[in-house]
């Protein structure tokens, strides 16, 4: 199972985790880091710079062997 989790970058370069999204798409033609950010996007609201909105990409083992990291996207 792949999840999306949301950091946001404050004033001071601090990073805070603000949401995981859990991928439910099948059709993975449609998943894309511009699809993916705009969710991001629309829950912290219009007033956040989207520079400062990045995610990480985790693979989460259904079995109960843990997570992994994929990719992230600045």
């Amino acid at each position: 199972m792949v999840v999306y989790e949301f950091y946001l970058r404050n004033e001071t370069n601090e990073v805070q985790l603000v949401g995981i999204l859990l991928e439910r798409r099948k059709d993975f033609e449609r998943i894309s880091s511009e699809s993916i950010l705009r969710w991001g996007k629309e829950v912290l609201g219009d007033d956040v710079n989207q520079k400062d909105i990045f995610y990480v990409t985790m693979t989460v083992d259904e079995n109960g062997g843990g997570m992994s990291s994929q990719s992230s996207s600045f």
